[in-house]
């Protein structure tokens, strides 16, 4: 690949760590698709706040995300939110 690594170092101020690597420049990135895009997602939590950062963070990657604070409301409401439920083990 090419390049250097290098440290200096003094007794009682500390070091410092460099490397220096020679890479190839990128013309144009490719064109990422979100994950999410096109998926609906249903968060069911009963604190706001948790269910707002999880929605938050599940629209960065392109979901469309449908919140409800508790496990009859969605049941109750299932043919108006038509939504993919995602469920992950819990450890």
């Amino acid at each position: 690949m090419g390049g250097d690594v290098g440290v200096r170092s003094e007794i009682g101020k500390g070091s410092t760590f460099w490397v220096r690597v020679k890479v190839d420049v990128v013309k144009q990135q490719p064109a990422r698709t979100p994950i999410g895009l096109g998926r609906r997602i249903l968060i069911v939590d009963d604190l706001r706040a948790g269910r707002e950062a999880l929605a938050l963070k599940l629209k960065l990657y392109g979901f469309e995300t449908v919140s409800v604070g508790s496990v009859p409301r969605p049941w109750k409401s299932w043919p108006r939110i038509r939504a993919s439920i995602w469920c992950w083990p819990m450890s």
